[in-house]
Parts: structure tokens; C-alpha cells; sequence
């Protein structure tokens, strides 16, 4: 359900250093949708100033740093094994690389942000490759990755696959990105972790005051037509109610088909907001924290070695049973401990705990 959308025609982001913070209000949620059975959608907001991000399902923040915000959403390929893994390995390696990246610009402007996503993208993508180096190409994990970086009144937007970016501007809806499917438009064309070397999209856009962004999913895009999501997001001022009322959209038209839908919605509030708003973005930005870390290192040992033990008794029942589809459950739950462990070598403590999750809800499953 696409409908209409305006040609974009917004202006281009300031060559040079940065130097004015804005205020951004950002809501985003992910939701299970209707007859699913588990979130293939992920999605995350980041506040670089304060060198935090929230990755939880719902989260409604104010963001004002002079680093500015990243936030993005992701897809993992449908029908696919492992898309919920992928698209959570997708958005948790996109932050850790870009905030990585932005660490080394000594004098951050424009360009350096759009080179800081650039790689960003590129590094998450070819760690999800070669991860999957190993597998047959239909079983492949693989998500999408649509990802907005702002700073000051710029906007750069990386595109892969068919999850979307909109903007909203004085009433009006333009479509950001183009969907990246193949000419019959039944599939993706390019996802990461399946292929490589990726033709990753940037699109960059200029600000302005009260614009809204909108990041989602095609659980949102296929079922609520363009002219309705301009709608919604042009008429509704509080930035939750916008975002729930676009994911119940969505779960309303879907009917028997299924899917899961996510969104991230953001509010560019401008320099004039800054100061009125102030007292209010430090109170909301206590929201911005990541999840709680059930990480420290008596737990990690613990799910280590049980994930260890698991895997060894598995391991000889089937060798005895002979079971297929259980060896590949094992060798995918073997494999994600691995890189779980070395993560927590590279001292990356909450990508290592998410790894150990999935390799315990990997033995887990029938």
C-alpha cells in the first residue's frame, strides 16, 4: 500500500564544521505485529553526546548534544533463519562502529559524519558475511538496514534493502529512499549478511525546524498507504501517540498476513526550541540508557559454561538420533558462542551477552 509521495526536494547539508546543536525529540517502538511468533524487526536510538543508546522494543527520548543522534531500524530477511538474530547483530554492530568511527574525527562536520556511516555500514554488513561464510547461501541470516545520522541541520540517511525513510515537511510527505527490490518487486535485492560487496544508498538532507523524520519497516509500509501515514504523523503532535497510532495502522489492515512492524519517528524541535525545552530534554534524557547489562562476568562464566554443557550433550544425542535439523541447530548455537567469546576478548560485553542469548533460545527452540 504505497500510494503518493512528493518529490524530495530539500536543501543540501552544510559543507562545513557544525556548530550549532538542535533539539530532537525521537519515540520508537517495534511490535510483534499479528501472526508472528517472534520480532524479526529491531531498532535503536543513540545519543552520541552522552555515549548512550536505547535499544529497547518502546523508547521516547530528547537528544541536544553537540555529536548529534543516531537511529535506525532493521528487517531480518523473511523466512529466513535467524533474521530476528541478524537484525539485533545488524543494529548493535551499526552503533558500536559508528561510534567507534566518530571518535577518531577530530573535527567533525558534515563529511565526517557521512564518512563515519559509510563505514559504520560497511564494517557491520561484512561482519554479518562473514559470519555467514560457512552456510548455504538460502540459509543465510540477512536483515535490512535503514539508518539516519544528524548533527546540527544535517541528515544522512544509509539505505539497505526495502526499510524506508521519510520526511515530513510543512504538511507534506517526501519519500527519502528508494526501495531496493528486484524488478518484479516480490524480493529484496540486496540485504546484509547474505551478500556482499553492498551498493549501500546515502541520502543527505537538510533540516529544518519541525520537520519530522520517520524510519520503518515494510510491516508498516505494505499495509498503510503513504497518504495515511502523512496523516498521522502530520496531525497527531505527541510523538507516541503518532508512532502507535501507525504500528495499530498497520496491524489493522494486515488481516491474515502477518507481519512485524516497526518505527521510528523523530521531531526536529531547531536552535529556537533549545532553550525552552531545555529543562525538559534533561529530564527525558535520563529515558536514554541501554538495557539493563546482564553481563558482568560471575554470569558470563555461568551461561558460558552452560551454554558449553548444553552444546556437548546435544552433540552426542545427536549423534545417536541422527537428527538433521537439530545438527544445524547446534552448529548455529555452536557458532554464536564462538563469536560471543570473542567479543568478550574484544571487550564488547553487551554484544557478547545478546550472542549468548540467542545461542541458548537457539537450543531452546523445537
Amino acid at each position: 500500500m504505497n500510494g503518493k509521495t512528493s518529490e524530495l526536494r530539500a536543501r543540501e547539508p552544510a559543507s562545513g564544521e557544525i556548530d550549532v546543536p538542535v533539539l530532537l525529540e525521537v519515540c520508537g517502538e517495534s511490535n510483534i505485529g499479528v501472526g508472528r511468533q517472534r520480532n524479526e524487526d529491531d531498532c535503536f536510538v543513540a545519543d552520541l553526546s552522552r555515549d548512550v543508546c536505547s535499544m529497547e522494543p518502546q523508547s521516547h527520548v530528547w537528544i541536544d548534544g553537540p555529536r548529534g543522534a543516531l537511529l535506525g531500524v532493521a528487517d531480518g530477511v523473511g523466512g529466513a533463519p535467524g533474521g530476528d538474530v541478524a537484525s539485533r547483530l545488524a543494529t548493535r554492530l551499526i552503533f558500536k562502529h559508528y561510534r567507534r568511527r566518530l571518535a577518531t574525527e577530530t573535527e567533525l562536520d558534515s563529511g565526517g559524519v557521512q564518512r563515519c556511516l559509510d563505514q559504520a555500514m560497511h564494517r557491520a554488513s561484512e561482519t554479518l558475511y562473514g559470519d555467514n561464510a560457512h552456510v548455504p547461501f538460502q540459509q543465510r541470516k540477512g536483515t535490512t538496514a535503514t539508518v539516519a545520522a544528524l548533527l546540527g541541520r544535517d541528515m544522512f540517511v544509509a539505505q539497505v534493502g526495502d526499510s524506508r525513510a521519510y520526511l515530513l515537511r510543512r504538511g507534506e510527505l517526501f519519500l527519502i529512499t528508494k526501495d531496493q527490490v528486484t524488478e518484479s518487486g516480490n524480493f529484496i535485492a540486496q540485504a546484509m549478511g547474505v551478500m556482499s560487496p553492498l551498493d549501500i544508498e546515502i541520502y543527505p538532507i537538510g533540516l529544518e525546524a519541525d520537520d519530522r523524520i520517520l524510519l520503518c519497516t515494510d510491516g508498516l509500509t505494505k499495509f498503510v498507504h503513504n497518504e495515511e501515514i502523512q496523516r498521522i504523523v502530520a496531525q497527531t503532535p505527541e510523538l507516541p501517540e503518532a508512532v502507535e497510532k501507525l504500528i495499530s495502522s498497520a496491524s489493522h489492515n494486515m488481516g491474515g498476513k502477518g507481519d512485524n512492524v516497526t518505527a521510528v519517528l523523530v521531531h526536529v524541535h531547531g536552535e529556537r526550541s533549545l532553550a525552552n525545552a531545555q529543562a525538559g530534554a534533561e529530564a527525558a534524557s535520563a529515558e536514554l540508557t541501554l538495557p539493563p547489562l546482564s553481563s558482568e562476568r560471575s554470569r558470563l562464566v555461568d551461561w558460558i559454561a552452560w551454554a558449553l554443557a548444553a552444546l556437548l550433550g546435544l552433540l552426542l544425542w545427536i549423534q545417536l538420533r541422527r537428527v538433521n535439523d537439530q545438527a544445524n541447530r547446534i552448529v548455529e548455537a555452536r557458532d554464536l558462542v564462538d563469536r560471543a567469546l570473542e567479543a568478550l576478548r574484544d571487550g564488547d560485553e553487551e554484544i557478547g551477552s545478546s550472542l549468548l542469548e540467542d545461542a541458548r533460545q537457539q537450543l531452546r527452540r523445537e
